[in-house]
């Protein structure tokens, strides 16, 4: 008795395990006709678990902007738009071998000679674009390019030869640093103590930043390209960009939301290269003259003209 109920027993076992083994088998051909039909589960799918995803996480380095500006760059230029031109691991290990820097031709409006107008303060222009551009000048240096001033402190030259200096250098970009003021017919000047200064008469505001750029130059789809860059970068800034000179002066307004304008001076369209009037704000406006003798801002718009200098090659030629 104790015999058949071992035998019993074993059999029950043979017959489990031919079971699992049918099902093992089973369940392989169902998974690899899913696999070759294209359709994919998983264990944790099965049972009902939710499965983690590791967040994608972007790494943007201009300040806060909106976001469909945010968007509008991702689709034209890729997710990373933003990226260094050059990468360390790109660096050939021949010893002794340099790569040739890109070249700023980066121009000082005015001159000692012929200053510009008059701020709320009463300094002249030229002091402060002359101010801006020694600030400017090692942060482009440090995003990789090479600096070349087309105008020395104490020299004059006019715009026609500006852009003849940098074309002879073969610069890669033309960037000439102004400031701004409010239209001609709202201005009063007046003289105290020997210090003369330019007076709004209109009661509006007249500030913010603006570009110009000249369709007859011979790269002005990249010179508009890093105009639009520029204000990118610029406009989420302290102020709004100057659309004045369009209401007032009847400009052309090429791009609205970061005020870049089509100018014709010599400066523009004579340059064989990309090339950019970028005016940092109105120095007739009390607000406006405020902010650009403000060190910490200025820094902030250098850095922005930096890091969209260092992008040029790689996303506007």
């Amino acid at each position: 008795m104790r015999v058949g109920t071992e035998e019993k027993i074993k059999t029950l076992i043979k017959s489990v395990l031919i079971f699992v083994a049918i099902l093992a088998v089973a369940a392989g051909i169902i998974v690899g006709g899913m696999h070759f039909l294209g359709i994919s589960v998983s264990i944790d799918s099965i049972l009902g678990k939710k499965q983690k995803h590791t967040p994608v996480i972007t790494d943007m380095s201009f300040r806060a902007a909106r976001e469909e500006q945010e968007k509008a760059l991702k689709q034209q230029y890729g997710d990373d738009w933003d990226k260094p031109v050059v990468k360390k691991s790109a660096e050939p290990e021949i010893k002794g071998y340099q790569f040739k820097k890109p070249v700023l031709a980066l121009d000082s409006g005015y001159s000692i000679k012929d200053p510009g107008m008059a701020s709320v303060r009463g300094k002249r222009e030229v002091e402060y674009n002359d101010r801006f551009v020694e600030e400017l000048i090692p942060k482009i240096e440090a995003a990789g390019w090479e600096v070349k001033l087309v105008r020395g402190e104490h020299e004059y030259i006019s715009d026609k030869h500006r852009a003849a200096q940098a074309n002879i250098w073969e610069a890669d970009l033309l960037l000439s640093i102004h400031h701004d003021v409010a239209p001609a017919k709202f201005l009063r000047e007046e003289t105290v103590d020997g210090v003369t200064t330019l007076v709004n008469t209109s009661g509006k505001s007249f500030e913010g930043f603006s570009m110009y750029v000249s369709k007859n130059n011979k790269k002005y789809r990249q010179s508009l390209c890093f105009a639009q860059r520029l204000g990118f970068r610029l406009k989420p800034m302290q102020h709004n960009p100057a659309y004045f000179h369009k209401e007032h002066e009847g400009m052309d307004l090429l791009v609205k939301e970061y005020a870049i304008y089509e100018s014709d001076i010599p400066l523009l369209y004579q340059a064989e290269i990309p090339a950019v009037q970028l005016k940092l704000g109105v120095i007739t406006d009390a607000k406006d003259e405020s902010w650009l003798n403000d060190g910490v801002y200025r820094d902030e718009m250098a850095k922005a003209i930096a890091k969209t200098i260092r992008a040029f090659k790689q996303y506007c030629q």
